[in-house]
């Protein structure tokens, strides 16, 4: 069975395929001009660049592959053929392997394959995760000290970076792992960074060009800048990870409801509750483009409103909120996560706005009423889209040793509503416990509908309320003027992958 995975907006049709499944004000624009930029740490990229200083850049590339190789560690698990979830890298002497790759479901050690760059296989067993983060940890457990990685203190935005590994899903065969070059373009400082490397590469660590780790693949688009949680996420949370902990569980789910009492399931919900939510959901569009980018939702009587992150506006930047009621306000982004895809936005003209209160998506079950409601960018003069639905399990086929996650599901279809992204999902009380990230669209062997929806909780908007609210700046370098840089960088990077710099 093979599932087409959607995120809506610019993260159109992202592809999983698993075969053996059964069922402007903070913006800082870094334009480097100097030549010697590239000689220094970090390495930056500039306008114009000699070919001598592209020729010092390939050769400290070359070193950075050389020295980081040994530590990269492909992760497959399964029976065979085994599930290639792309790789990581070693980053302790006693082999604690970090990964992108999805550690939860590593139920069985036995069944973990662990296998170096020079085609040596290696006993390990699974540890921490986190979703919300996009990182795991390995770890070793043959006897030995292991080749490792320093993990950067911090990603500049205009240096350049090495990325290495081998692309989830792969068929397994390949015998060395694949090289990519580019600029990184965004950096959240500690959080997450955007690099230009559009490779094949999926899941896999990137370096600077001193060999250290700037962080791990979260997501990838042919035409977008890759996205990757920051090396300080995995030092932050090292005991939790080292200690086998799901940080989501850790982070998110402190209150667990109570077994032992009684919740009646939820009746359908009622009308009015409906009607009130779609006065708090609202379009968000760039100033002066008449059609929405994406969907949030009003949670405060001052305007404050939670969305997807995947608009890819940073902190500082202005935009139009338009409401039901036929009002438009102005709003400006007051923090974006593109690694945990949720965003926070706030009216800035004055006024009283109608708004949900944030709920505990943790409080429901499979099969509780809720309503999603969006803004189809395909639906005329605004209207909105109201789906009634059911919460769901997820249709991944893959047992996972904890459930509890940064994200649910609920019934659903993803196709042909553009616009919709970072949308409410709403509780039969109108309290709203997520915001809409993308969906899967699939039938089962027999014809069944398996189209589902995916929603980020609304504890992950509890959880990091403050850092999203406080306008934190993003470094940004200027992506058209390193276009050149960043077409030279893909040409080293092919060079060195023929030479067999791998």
């Amino acid at each position: 069975m093979a599932f087409r995975w959607t995120c809506f907006g610019e993260y159109s049709l992202l592809r999983l395929e698993y075969s053996i499944m059964r069922t402007e004000a903070s913006r800082v624009t870094l334009i480097c001009v100097g030549i010697l930029a590239f000689l220094l740490n970090p390495v930056h990229a500039q306008e114009s660049t000699p070919a001598s200083d592209f020729r010092k850049t390939r050769e400290r590339a070359k070193a950075v592959i050389d020295s980081v190789s040994p530590a990269i560690v492909r992760f497959a698990y399964g029976n065979k053929p085994k599930l290639q979830f792309g790789c990581g890298v070693i980053v302790s002497a006693s082999g604690h392997v970090a990964v992108s790759g999805p550690v939860k479901y590593v139920i069985d050690d036995a069944l973990l394959d662990l296998e170096l760059a020079d085609g040596r296989s290696v006993s390990g067993k699974a540890l921490g995760w986190s979703d919300e983060f996009g990182i795991g940890m390995l770890k070793i457990t043959d006897p030995g000290e292991w080749p490792h990685v320093k993990l950067s203190k911090r990603a500049e935005a205009g240096e350049v970076c090495v990325a290495l590994g081998y692309p989830r899903n792969s068929t397994g065969t390949e015998t060395s792992p694949g090289i990519g070059l580019g600029i990184v373009t965004q950096v959240l400082a500690g959080q997450w960074l955007t690099t230009s490397d559009r490779s094949k590469l999926n899941a896999h660590p990137i370096f600077n060009l001193n060999g250290e780790l700037l962080g791990l693949q979260r997501r990838s688009s042919t035409s977008l800048d890759s996205v990757h949680a920051a090396a300080g996420l995995i030092k932050a949370h090292w005991d939790e990870l080292a200690a086998g902990s799901n940080l989501d569980r850790v982070r998110l789910f402190s209150k667990e409801p109570d077994s032992t009492r009684f919740l009646p399931r939820s009746e359908k919900v009622a009308s009015n509750v409906i009607s009130k939510a779609t006065m708090a959901s609202v379009q968000i569009s760039d100033i002066g483009l008449e059609k929405n980018r994406v969907s949030g939702v009003i949670v405060s009587r001052d305007g404050y409103v939670i969305t997807c992150g995947h608009h890819r506006r940073v902190p500082g930047t202005k935009m139009t909120v338009s409401l039901q009621d036929g009002r438009s306000a102005n709003a400006i982004i007051l923090g974006t996560n593109l690694v945990s895809d949720i965003g926070v936005l706030k009216i800035t003209d004055e006024g009283t706005w109608p708004y949900a209160e944030m709920g505990r998506s943790a409080e429901l079950g499979e099969g509780e009423h809720c309503v999603v409601i969006g803004y189809p960018r395909s639906k005329p003069e605004g209207e909105p889209w109201v789906f009634a639905t059911t919460i769901a399990k997820s249709n991944w086929t893959l047992p996972s040793q904890d459930e509890r996650n940064c994200t649910f599901w609920t019934k659903g279809s993803s196709l042909g509503k553009g616009g919709v992204s970072g949308c409410g999902v709403f509780d039969a009380q109108g309290r709203v416990i997520g915001a809409l990230l993308g969906g899967s669209d699939g039938r089962s062997a027999s014809g069944a509908d398996l189209s589902q929806l995916r929603h980020s909780r609304v504890e992950l908007f509890h959880k990091n309320w403050e850092a999203l609210t406080s306008s934190i700046p993003v470094q940004v370098a200027d992506p058209n003027r390193l276009a050149k840089v960043t077409t030279t960088l893909k040409r080293i990077a092919d060079e060195l992958s023929a030479e067999g710099h791998r």
